[in-house]
């Protein structure tokens, strides 16, 4: 056989090699013999005359990455490779159950009243939490019943609603805002 013919046998079996070096983990020594297969086949293929061994040179510059790109191309369908590279999480599972985006999602299409004016923004209480509002673009009357229609930027949006909010007392005081105890947190005298 024609030191020509060995050189293409011998190139081809180092792209092989190079490609099972990404299934098979070897410790680079599928890597190494790769790399050998490569170089013997370029000294025989310059031992048959200088223009086939520069034509193995460029083949082996080209060859040994396109061989590795495809091998990896492929190794994440495989079953190990399935096993080795996990999935991308879902949404639900990156963003926490406490996540304020999820708790003001949630808020949308609840009733409320206003506690102070809004042009456009202020506070507005819902099921007796506080939480910061702007208005749908008009300005809103302090103790006005108002709905969530929408979340932007970390605060509700709402408007105008017709429907009174449920009155809720809860039965721990100190889920109960201080306004509903009469009390002002402001107040300087003192009692003696």
């Amino acid at each position: 056989m024609e030191p020509w013919a060995w050189a293409i046998v011998i190139f081809s079996a180092g792209l092989a090699l190079a490609m099972l070096e990404v299934f098979i983990p070897s410790g680079g020594v599928l890597g190494f013999l790769s790399l050998s297969a490569v170089v013997v086949s370029i000294v025989l293929a310059f031992r048959h005359s200088p223009g086939t061994g520069f034509t193995f040179l460029g083949m082996a510059i080209v060859g040994l990455p396109a061989a590795f790109t495809t091998a990896l191309h492929f190794f994440p369908r495989t079953r190990m490779g399935q096993r080795m590279i996990l999935g991308a999480p879902s949404d639900d599972e990156v963003i926490s159950e406490e996540d304020p985006r999820k708790v003001l999602r949630a808020m949308v299409g609840k009733h409320g009243v206003t506690l102070s004016v809004m042009l456009p923004s202020g506070r507005v209480r819902i099921d007796d939490r506080l939480y910061d509002a702007m208005s749908e673009g008009l300005p809103i009357e302090a103790g006005e019943p108002v709905t969530v229609i929408d979340v932007r930027g970390g605060s509700l949006v709402v408007r105008v609603s017709s429907q009174e909010p449920p009155r809720t007392n809860p039965t721990d005081p100190l889920a109960r805002p201080i306004e509903s105890w009469g009390i002002d947190p402001f107040d300087e005298t003192t009692s003696t």
